[in-house]
Parts: structure tokens; C-alpha cells; sequence
């Protein structure tokens, strides 16, 4: 480390080609919070771009300079509610490139997808899977780092991305039945990360779910898909005024969530209404 600045550091480096500077100027995330600290009269976009300014004021022509910085880029994709979408100028926090100094590169955080947007502007992703949503365009997630190959003089000469082996899967799976699911699920290790959808005509019970978690490590979710529904899609409970309050407390969160409650929960439920009628 050769200096320091306001929110960057200057690195040199020992090559064939003699000594190589490089200066990484350094914006954590600009969260709305800490920009309520500065001023209340700016928008978004224009107390990043000041404060972007403010740390890459240690820039050097005569060496490589990388903003690192922890925000949305204006043209990136991300997933909304399972759609694939494209940042534009306006959305939530969204930053144009226009608002950043100028840089050899931008090291982006903040969307965990590798992208490279002309050629300088960049989303490495994550060296692990982070979440469901991490793939783009249904594409597989690929966790990974990227390499630089800088010019002797400053600059950026190529960007490759590197695929990293992960210790974890991160895999969602559907099965039809208890012996299709245990089948699929003993292809995965503990340190995994599955979700499973059982499609079936009928409700899961909260034992099963207990059993598979207990049986497969791996199985952080169960959800349901109902299918082969007669009529219209909708469960009605029957016969209510022959049911006492947690008999019909059972019937309406089977109707709800397609599940079983626990009988913790039940026993919640009965305790509050308890609570309810004594003090009534």
C-alpha cells in the first residue's frame, strides 16, 4: 500500500514490466439513511454522484482506477417477483452511469448475477449461491469472480469471468409423491440448499414436512401445488356450527395454507382464546 486517501487506497505492484499502480476509490452502500445525514434537498442520484466524487478525487492518470461501489446500475437486470426486469432512469435508487466520475473500472455490488455492462461497468456476483433469484433469463446460476488484466500504464486491458465450484447446490425440485421426493433428495448433501414442491391433489401434513426436514438436511422449504381441484378452486368448510372454536380454528388454516397446523400451534390458538373469554 503505497497512500491513502478520503475513501480510496493507492496499491503498488512489483511486475516484469517494472512498478504497476492501481487506485481503488471506495463507495459502501449509499443507503437513503445515510444520505438523510448529508442533506434533504438533493435527489438520490445527486448525493451519489457527490459522493463518488468525494472518493475518487485520489484518481492518478498514470495508474489503474477502480470504483468499488454497492448500488443499482441503471440497464442492469434483476428479478422482480420472478420476473426478469431491466433497471431504466426513475426506478428506486437506480443510478445512471452518468452519475459516477470517471474510472478504468466499476467494480458493482449489490445484484449477485455476473454482468458486464460496456465493457467496464461490472457485476462480479457471488463467490456462493446467495438466493433463488440469482439466475437471469432462466440462465443457470454460475458463481464465479472475475479477473483483470490491467495495461502496464493504467487502464484495463481484458475482464474474464472465472466459474467457481461452490461448496453448496442451490436447487428447487418437484415431486408428485413422499417416495419421488425421498428419491430425488438423496442426490444432495446436507451443506445443500433445496426447495421442494410436492404437485398433488390433497393437503401435506405438518408431520411429513417435520419428517423430510428431519430426514434430509438439505431441505430448507416444502410447498404445495394443488392440482386435479373439482369445480372451482376454492375449499369451503362445512358443517361450522357443528364445530367447536379449534376444530374450526384446524379447518380454516387447512383451507389457507393446505397444510396441517402443528398441535404447538393449535395449543397457541386455544390458550389465547382462553385468555380472550376470561377477560371478557
Amino acid at each position: 500500500i503505497e497512500s491513502t486517501f478520503p475513501g480510496a487506497v493507492e496499491v503498488n505492484f512489483k511486475t516484469s514490466r517494472g512498478t504497476e499502480k492501481c487506485v481503488v476509490a471506495m463507495l459502501p452502500y449509499p443507503s437513503e439513511y445515510r444520505f438523510e445525514e448529508v442533506s434533504k434537498e438533493d435527489n438520490y442520484a445527486g448525493k451519489v454522484k457527490d459522493w463518488a466524487r468525494i472518493v475518487c478525487k485520489g484518481f492518478k492518470k498514470d495508474a489503474t482506477n477502480i470504483l468499488l461501489t454497492h448500488l443499482m446500475l441503471v440497464g442492469s437486470q434483476v428479478v422482480q417477483n420472478g420476473q426478469d426486469v431491466t433497471l431504466r432512469v426513475g426506478d428506486l435508487n437506480a443510478v445512471s452511469k452518468s452519475d459516477l466520475p470517471q474510472a478504468d473500472y466499476f467494480a458493482m455490488g449489490h445484484i449477485h448475477t455476473y454482468q458486464l455492462r460496456k465493457g467496464n461497468y461490472c457485476y462480479s456476483g457471488s463467490p456462493m449461491f446467495f438466493n433463488f433469484d440469482q439466475s437471469i433469463g432462466n440462465s443457470p446460476q454460475t458463481a464465479g469472480v472475475v479477473l483483470l488484466e490491467t495495461k502496464s500504464k493504467g487502464g484495463i486491458k481484458s475482464v474474464e469471468f472465472k466459474q467457481l465450484n461452490t461448496p453448496a447446490k442451490m436447487v428447487e425440485i418437484e415431486s408428485t409423491s413422499i417416495d419421488d421426493a425421498r428419491e430425488k433428495l438423496k442426490n444432495f448433501e446436507s451443506r445443500d440448499i433445496v426447495n421442494l414442491t410436492f404437485v398433488q391433489d390433497k393437503p401435506l401434513s405438518m408431520a411429513l414436512i417435520k419428517e423430510l426436514k428431519l430426514e434430509f438436511p438439505c431441505l430448507t422449504k416444502v410447498l404445495l401445488k394443488m392440482v386435479g381441484l373439482k369445480g372451482d378452486d376454492k375449499n369451503y368448510i362445512t358443517n361450522r356450527k357443528n364445530l367447536d372454536p379449534g376444530n374450526l380454528f384446524i379447518e380454516f388454516y387447512k383451507q389457507k395454507k393446505l397444510i396441517e397446523p402443528s398441535k404447538e400451534l393449535v395449543g397457541l390458538f386455544k390458550n389465547l382464546l382462553e385468555e380472550q373469554n376470561s377477560e371478557t
